[in-house]
This record gives C-alpha cells, sequence and structure tokens, in this order.
C-alpha cells in the first residue's frame, strides 16, 4: 500500500432528502444505498446515516426518532453536543492500545455515528447506515458508538459498500464500532461489507453486554481484497444473552480474517456462536476464536460450531480455537466441519 498516494480525509457536504430537487443529488444518494436493500424498500427502512464519501447524513426521519428522545448523530457534532456520556464511553470500549487497527482509528478517525436511546425506548424500525466511498483514493476511517439504556430494543444495520471498479490498487478502511447493552436491552446488529477487491479491510467491533441483555449479532464479510475483523463480546451481567452468525465468503485470491472473542465475567450469562465459510479459487479464511470463562461464572453456556464449505484444492481454511476455562460449573462446546 502506497500511504503517501491517498487522502486520509475528506469532507461532503449534508443534504436532507426533502431537499434534493436535482438529478445529480438523487443519483449520489441513490449510489450509496445499499445493493442488498432494493429501492422500494427504502422507505421502510430508518436510515439515519448515508455516508457520501464521509460525512454525508440523511435526516429524512430525524422528527421519528427525536419523538422518541433517541439521539443520533454524526460523531463529529457528538463530541461537541453529548461531551459527558462519549467521556465515559467513547474508547474505552475499544482503547486504542487495544490493536493496532484501534491505534490507528483512534488518531484518525474522522466520521462515525453516534445513536443512544433512553430507557424503555422501542424502535420498531431499523435503524440503517451505510458507509461507501466512491473516491478509492482516500482512507476511510469510521468510529460509532451504538447504546441502548434499561430495557430499549433496537436494530441497527451497518453496511459498508464501494464501486466494483476502482483505478487505485489498495485503499484503506478502518472501523470501529462499539456497542452497550444497559440491563434488559435488546439490541440486533446487523453488519455487512462488500468493498471492492482493491479495499484493505480493518474492524474491530466489541459489545459490552449486562444484566438480562440480548444482542443479536449478524455479520458479513464478501468483499475486500484483505479483511482483518476483530470482534468481541464482554459478558458482564447475570442473564446476559448473545447469539452470533458470523458469514464469510472468500474468491479470486480474497483473505477474509475473521476473530471472534468471547468473554463470560458473570454468572448464567449464556453464548450461541455460529461461523461458517465459503472459499473458491484461491480464497482463504481464517477464523480465530477465544472463549474466556473466569472464574465465578457460574452456570455460563457456550456452543460454537464452525462449518467451512471449500469447492476447490486452491483454497483453504485455517481455524485457531483458544479455550480458557476457569469455572468448573460450566457447560461449553466446540464443533467444527469442513
Amino acid at each position: 500500500m502506497h500511504l503517501q498516494n491517498i487522502h486520509h480525509h475528506d469532507t461532503a457536504s449534508i443534504k436532507e432528502d426533502k431537499r434534493l430537487d436535482n438529478d445529480k443529488s438523487a443519483r449520489d444518494i441513490d449510489a450509496h444505498r445499499s445493493p442488498k436493500i432494493p429501492q422500494t424498500e427504502h422507505t421502510s427502512v430508518t436510515e439515519t446515516n448515508i455516508h457520501h464519501h464521509f460525512d454525508a447524513i440523511c435526516h429524512n426521519l430525524r422528527e421519528y426518532l427525536t419523538k422518541k428522545g433517541v439521539t443520533a448523530v454524526d460523531m463529529d457534532n457528538a463530541v461537541k453536543e453529548h461531551t459527558e456520556i462519549l467521556e465515559r464511553h467513547l474508547g474505552m470500549i475499544i482503547p486504542p492500545e487495544d490493536s493496532r487497527n484501534a491505534a490507528l482509528n483512534g488518531a484518525l478517525w474522522s466520521s462515525g455515528l453516534f445513536i443512544y436511546f433512553p430507557t424503555n425506548v422501542i424502535i420498531d424500525s431499523p435503524i440503517y447506515s451505510n458507509y461507501g466511498n466512491n473516491d478509492t483514493t482516500t482512507n476511510q476511517f469510521e468510529r460509532s458508538l451504538i447504546i441502548a439504556d434499561e430495557s430499549a430494543e433496537v436494530h441497527y444495520i451497518e453496511g459498508c459498500i464501494s464501486p466494483t471498479q476502482t483505478h487505485v490498487k489498495g485503499s484503506l478502511h478502518s472501523l470501529v464500532t462499539e456497542l452497550v447493552a444497559n440491563k434488559y436491552s435488546k439490541i440486533r446488529y446487523t453488519t455487512l461489507q462488500n468493498w471492492n477487491k482493491d479495499v484493505y479491510n480493518l474492524a474491530s467491533k466489541r459489545a459490552y453486554v449486562y444484566e438480562s441483555a440480548t444482542i443479536d449479532w449478524k455479520d458479513g464479510n464478501i468483499g475486500s481484497k484483505l479483511t482483518k475483523d476483530y470482534s468481541s463480546i464482554y459478558l458482564l451481567g447475570r442473564n446476559a444473552f448473545v447469539e452470533i452468525a458470523l458469514l464469510a465468503f472468500a474468491g479470486s485470491s480474497q483473505h477474509q480474517d475473521i476473530s471472534m472473542q468471547t468473554v463470560h465475567l458473570a454468572p448464567r450469562t449464556t453464548a450461541k456462536i455460529s461461523r461458517k465459510s465459503i472459499n473458491k479459487s484461491y480464497g482463504k479464511t481464517t477464523f480465530e476464536g477465544l472463549l474466556h470463562v473466569s472464574k465465578g461464572a457460574i452456570g455460563s453456556k457456550t456452543d460454537i460450531q464452525f462449518d467451512a464449505l471449500v469447492f476447490d484444492e486452491s483454497s483453504g481454511v485455517n481455524t485457531y480455537p483458544c479455550l480458557e476455562v476457569n469455572e468448573e460449573n460450566s457447560v461449553n462446546s466446540y464443533g467444527c466441519s469442513y
């Protein structure tokens, strides 16, 4: 990668849907909608953030969220308007010293989302953010913080896309997403990346799950040249529950390196993790999994299943499981099939 030839920040203007009265602006917004969501379905999805380059935000449902008491702003404004809550959480869940990507992102992040759901608030429609960039000479560094307060329920969808054809070989995308599920809350987190084959994709995602809270996590990686996706779940409260489904596709000399860390720190916590990969045409997937059960996490349960489909001898799969079980009164299983 020739970082000296790549811009580290670009700023786009903010436009509201109702003011898009010319064809060019409309095409700009349409170009950054996820290819997985047809045009006819966009009216049923709560779009709070469609990134044109980095920072352009679609405000069409801000009024609905405001009536519900939900705070949904870009990270640039969040650090100015919501300093107190960001000081307690931003960079505390994934600190800069956590990894190289966390350090890089912590130094250079230039866009992202802050969404806060107050106590007992239930948002029926998904909130959808899409990070897209047509300028392949520009690196992207996004950082997002999603907080569900006590008994809140939300579905957050995070997409990353870029054009299939580029003129630059080797652009960089760095993403850090921090999730907080407070007592009795429920977060459905769906994340999908389909970057073009010239992008080096680095992603760090982590969730804190407190007493009787639930996270339903769906994670798909089908694009990019190389992806290093390191995710982790910390079950911090009694009866915390998480269900995770990870999918990776590797073809045309792609490498999908997906890691998941699951940490049980409280009694009767439960984690169900399913990891699946498809490999063809020199595609490679790597799965690293750490399960840690701390002393005192009595009655905790973990079920991890990995399945791989390999189409040819030129492709490969590597798995590196690691189990650290310090509580005898726990049930843990790990299965793998090729």
